[in-house]
């Protein structure tokens, strides 16, 4: 979907949860900042997901981005 429209600040939020959830801290932090860029509205939202980038213990993995 990032890759269809990638200057769509919802998607790369959505993208950024998703990335979160395999462990993926680092692109997800990326992806959570695009998403501000783009939107500064999402800005609270997309603060969540950076604390819980913060939060996040153990080694973040790099996931393949097939988009």
């Amino acid at each position: 979907a990032v890759n269809l429209q990638p200057d769509h600040a919802a998607t790369h939020l959505e993208l950024a949860r998703a990335l979160l959830g395999r462990q993926c801290a680092d692109q997800a932090e990326d992806e959570a900042n695009r998403a501000m860029e783009l939107d500064p509205l999402l800005r609270p939202v997309a603060e969540q997901v950076l604390q819980q980038v913060q939060e996040h213990h153990g080694p973040s993995v790099v996931c393949p981005m097939d988009y």
